[in-house]
């Protein structure tokens, strides 16, 4: 683990954004990739402002059936990894739940843009033959859960 040591004048930029693009985002469009439990914080944050501002919240759940064997686990977790950055927008969310299942939380986007994300995704992922099922749920203005049942 590194870790970094600013000096306080670091600290005392006037502009906050400014501290944090050029010390932790390094000024870099890269997929977000977080814990279960980093998603789950993120994404009960993102609920709670989209009561607020009327905005649809989509949760997307990929599982995936990787050939066991040296190394192919992490070779197959690269190459989704390099898929999704591709076809995500940098203020996406990705969370490994375990091996073979993740998922993606997707914010203000109608459900027509979702689709075409997904399909891409998918398209990009039959190549490696590997994906085993897609759901998606859906957070949609009135904030009620359920599972949209959409076709890709």
């Amino acid at each position: 683990m590194t870790y970094n040591l600013y000096k306080r004048n670091d600290l005392k930029k006037d502009n906050p954004e400014d501290f944090l693009q050029d010390r932790f985002l390094e000024g870099k469009k890269q997929l977000y990739i977080c814990s279960p439990t980093m998603f789950a914080n993120v994404y009960y944050l993102e609920k709670e402002k989209a009561k607020r501002n009327d905005n649809n919240i989509f949760v997307i759940h990929f599982e995936f059936e990787v050939e066991n064997g040296k190394g192919t686990e992490i070779y197959y977790r690269n190459k989704i990894q390099d898929i999704l950055s591709f076809c995500l927008r940098s203020s996406d969310l990705v969370s490994w739940l375990d091996d073979n299942q993740l998922a993606l939380l997707l914010i203000d986007l109608n459900e027509k843009e979702v689709k075409k994300i997904v399909k891409r995704i998918e398209r990009n992922l039959l190549d490696y033959d590997i994906l085993r099922n897609i759901n998606m749920s859906t957070k949609i203005k009135d904030n009620n859960s359920h599972n949209s049942g959409m076709k890709f």
